[in-house]
Order: structure tokens, then C-alpha cells, then sequence
């Protein structure tokens, strides 16, 4: 008979879970919010003894009593709870972080709660402008290379033109001796 009533009562009663239930069900809840943000009607636990603490029948979360069973030091849970720590610490830096904002009428700067829609709006929206950011470095790096390439091509041509007007200065030169050495010459005659 009692096999019958205990069996009712954890049929009946969600609240029956074991702490390792317990524990995955906040691994579940933290990761989801982190992957999908988290809802704006909720709040994340701020430390490990809140997330231990923590009731949310509506998430089916249930308290955990013992603080030694939900400690990162725990022989079975130690693992999952450090999880939960490092989950906790990532969902605090983008939940309701405080951020500088202008539009005061003094112009002054004001401090806002930036929700986690917001921060993953701006991750996407950084995302996109690092991209850009990347797109024209690389543009940038493209056309330099072609002015150099250019700038050796001219550099190239100019050295050749400079090795031709000398050549060129040589030759009329050697013209001018040799017009000189006919004028001396009473044999041959220039002609015009």
C-alpha cells in the first residue's frame, strides 16, 4: 500500500526530483537563454547560492536544500555545477549590463539596463560592421599592392628613359667628334 501512495505522490507532484534532476533542469534553463537570450520577464540568478535557491515553477525549477550538494567542490555534481558558474558568469555579462548613453538634456551621460535582445541585436550588428571592417582592409591592401606595382613600373620606365637619354647624349657626342674630324679632314666633304 504505501508502494501505492509514494508512487502517487511522485506522479502527482513535479516536485519530486532528484538533485541531479535539479541541476541538469538549470543546465537546460541557463543554456537555452544563453543560445536564445534571456526572456525579459526573467531574471538570471546572480550567484551559484541563488541558482541553488532558485524557484521557477512555471520553468520547473525547484530549490536545491543542501548547499553541499550544489557546491563545485561535490564529488557527483562538482562538474555540472562549475558548468552552471560558467553559464551564470556568460549570461551576467550580456543581461542588463549597464551602458553610457547621451540624450539627457544637459548633455550629460546616463546609465541604462541594456536587455539581452539589445546585446545580441548589437553582437549582429557588430558582426556585420567587423565585416565590413574586413571587406575594406582587404580592398585597401588590394589597391595598394596595385599602386606599388605601378609605382615599380614607373620607377622602371623612368630608369630606362634616364639609361636612353644618356645613351642618346653619348651618341651625339661620338656624331659631333666624328662631324668634327671630317671638317678637319680636306678629303671629305660634309654634305647637307
Amino acid at each position: 500500500m504505501s508502494e501505492n501512495v509514494h508512487h502517487l505522490i511522485t506522479l502527482s507532484s513535479p516536485s519530486i526530483q532528484s538533485v541531479a534532476q535539479r541541476i541538469e533542469r538549470r543546465i537546460t534553463v541557463l543554456s537555452l537563454w544563453q543560445k536564445d537570450g534571456v526572456p525579459p520577464y526573467q531574471v538570471v540568478p546572480s550567484s551559484l547560492n541563488e541558482a541553488r535557491k532558485w524557484h521557477d515553477v512555471d520553468l520547473e525549477i525547484l530549490p536545491i536544500g543542501s548547499a553541499s550538494d550544489f557546491a563545485m567542490t561535490h564529488p557527483i555534481h562538482g562538474k555540472r555545477i562549475q558548468l552552471i558558474q560558467k553559464l551564470l558568469e556568460e549570461l551576467m555579462q550580456y543581461q542588463a549590463r549597464p551602458r553610457k548613453v547621451r540624450g539627457s538634456r544637459n548633455g550629460a551621460a546616463t546609465s541604462k539596463l541594456v536587455s539581452s535582445q539589445e546585446v545580441a541585436a548589437d553582437r549582429i550588428e557588430r558582426s556585420k560592421m567587423e565585416q565590413q571592417l574586413v571587406t575594406a582592409v582587404s580592398q585597401w591592401h588590394a589597391e595598394r599592392d596595385q599602386r606599388l606595382a605601378e609605382k615599380r613600373r614607373a620607377d622602371s620606365a623612368e630608369g630606362r628613359s634616364i639609361q636612353l637619354l644618356h645613351e642618346n647624349a653619348q651618341k651625339d657626342t661620338i656624331i659631333s667628334d666624328l662631324r668634327r674630324q671630317l671638317s678637319a679632314s680636306s678629303t671629305l666633304k660634309v654634305v647637307k
